[in-house]
């Protein structure tokens, strides 16, 4: 029996949020952001975990997928 990767499934389905400078961007997952931000998903998961404080210096935050700027 194989062992459920739990940080792949964790980090697939939540929104993130990204801020810089005053710009804002939102994105769909982990992966998403990492491809339009130019950097790893590791480093875009570290960020979001809280073990490093930013991403290609964009801080990072799950959101609420229900907002209504997630639609």
């Amino acid at each position: 029996m194989r062992k459920r990767n739990y940080k792949s499934t964790c980090h697939s389905h939540q929104f993130v949020k990204a801020t810089k400078d005053g710009e804002v961007q939102y994105f769909k997952n982990a992966l998403q952001t990492s491809k339009a931000l130019g950097c790893s998903n590791a480093a875009v998961i570290k960020a979001l975990d809280g073990h490093s404080h930013t991403a290609k210096g964009w801080v990072l935050e799950y959101i609420d997928r229900n907002l209504p700027e997630c639609a």
